[in-house]
């Protein structure tokens, strides 16, 4: 295992829920070069993100030996103006790091590997930037209508299988999807999901903890992105995880961080994979404007959420440092905060 994302914790839960339900699809690959048909862009903006993870060495406990760091970079889309795999310009870090490409060449990463004065309770800042073009996505729902035939049809050609669903996702998916088209049905399961789930950024079931999220009809992002993924699921629409960056206080600091502090600014949606048309991003909660993305959504990196923090200690293999519950506030074993802040400019 490579790394994992630790800006959100429901490791275990993104895992999960995508090998079990979008991962077994083998979707096809994105084509970042140009907008899915339909898909028109406006209100472009410019915004300058600066990533800033606090690191603090345990003052008690086995030594570190390494401590490594990575910070996302966005992902190439039609709309980032510079040459592929980049998503960014002007990507800026302190102390001395290296930039890599992901291996799916839509993205890059900044790295940071530290294996000198590990001391007990030293703090390591590991900070990055990078200026990013993002406009509002609407995809055009009339301009094309996309059947049941064109999906039976795409999963059959591409072997796509899906994992059985429960029955109350089942019987729900069911009952929503009755005479709508595929596009129809992702509006109404996004209704659903605005009408029915409230936000609780507080909640401590984990993102695919889906009798939890029924029951308690509460959750973050996570949660209903779980949601969605399954109802798409039942219906035989693939579906993709979006990880990246909701853009939605300049400095850094929301409600939300009663729970955990990277959550600010930080968000997860999906996209749909709709035949003919392509990948088509949506956001869980929108309801009828599901299809209507604000140009604050960046995808940031196509294979982990924005941040990730690995240690390696005398005896120990390596291994993500541990978040803890205490009371509705998660503690990190390394003292772990990741901090996102920005600046817009409109183009």
């Amino acid at each position: 295992m490579r790394r994992s994302f630790i800006g959100n914790y429901f490791v275990a839960a993104t895992l999960v829920v995508f090998a079990l339900v979008a991962g077994q699809c083998a979707p096809p690959a994105h084509a970042a070069e140009s907008l899915p048909r339909g898909v028109s862009t406006s209100n472009s903006k410019t915004y300058t993100v600066r990533q800033d993870t606090l690191v603090i060495v345990p003052a008690h406990g086995p030594r570190c030996n390494q401590v490594r760091v990575w910070h996302a970079l966005p992902t190439h889309r039609p709309w980032s103006n510079v040459p592929a795999p980049a998503g960014a310009v002007d990507q800026r870090y302190q102390p001395a790091a290296i930039i890599e490409p992901e291996k799916d060449g839509r993205s890059a990463h900044i790295y940071w590997s530290t294996t000198a004065g590990l001391a007990p309770a030293k703090q390591f800042h590991y900070v990055s930037s990078f200026r990013v073009v993002s406009p509002e996505r609407t995809f055009d729902v009339n301009s094309y209508r996309v059947s049941w035939s064109d999906v039976n049809g795409y999963n059959t050609i591409n072997k796509i299988r899906f994992a059985t669903p429960r029955s109350d996702i089942a019987e729900l998916a069911g009952k929503l999807k009755y005479n709508l088209s595929p596009t129809e049905t992702v509006v109404a399961y996004c209704k659903w999901i605005r009408e029915n789930l409230s936000y609780d950024a507080s909640v401590t079931y984990l993102g695919d903890d889906v009798s939890a999220i029924l029951n308690n009809r509460r959750g973050h992002c996570m949660h209903f992105l779980t949601i969605l993924d399954q109802l798409c699921a039942a219906s035989g629409i693939v579906t993709r995880q979006v990880r990246g960056l909701n853009l939605e206080s300049p400095v850094g600091r929301s409600a939300v961080v009663q729970s955990r502090s990277d959550y600010t600014n930080g968000h997860v949606w999906v996209e749909v994979y709709l035949p003919q048309v392509g990948w088509v991003e949506v956001e869980p909660t929108g309801g009828e404007k599901c299809f209507t993305i604000p140009a604050t959504y960046i995808q940031n990196n196509s294979d982990f959420q924005n941040y990730a923090v690995w240690v390696t200690e005398d005896g120990q293999p390596t291994h993500v440092p541990k978040w803890t519950l205490q009371g509705k506030t998660y503690v990190n074993d390394y003292g772990i905060e990741h901090k996102i802040t920005y600046s817009e400019s409109r183009q």
